[in-house]
């Protein structure tokens, strides 16, 4: 079950909101949701186009030209990218495509949401 609060977090019709530290004298970002997200990996490698590496605990993808990796845990690390909004769309994207959020908030109807 996810709470309004969470929902608001992860649903992209709602502003999704990322924690965000710049990396390599700012020229890479790392996002992490604000609200609890698994990916599961195995999914990703199957789901996703252009991964280069993974492992059990990260997948390394190209989206859009960018090098990302993607953690178990949520967290993204996009490599030579220093635009947030630009990391964040991308984030939200990546999410979508691993069905993690939808677009029409459909996320509310899947895990239900409480107030």
């Amino acid at each position: 079950m996810v709470t309004a609060k969470e929902h608001d977090l992860v649903c992209p019709n709602c502003r999704p909101k990322y924690g965000m530290i710049r990396l390599c004298e700012g020229r890479s970002i790392m996002l992490t949701p604000r609200c609890s997200i698994e990916i599961d990996i195995d999914n990703a490698v199957k789901t996703l186009c252009a991964v280069t590496r993974f492992e059990d605990e990260f997948v390394k993808v190209e989206w859009c030209g960018t090098l990302v990796t993607l953690y178990q845990k949520g967290s993204m690390l996009f490599y030579h990218l220093d635009d947030r909004e630009t990391a964040e769309r991308y984030a939200t994207a990546i999410l979508m495509a691993l069905h993690l959020v939808r677009p029409d908030h459909s996320i509310c109807e899947v895990v239900g949401v409480t107030e």
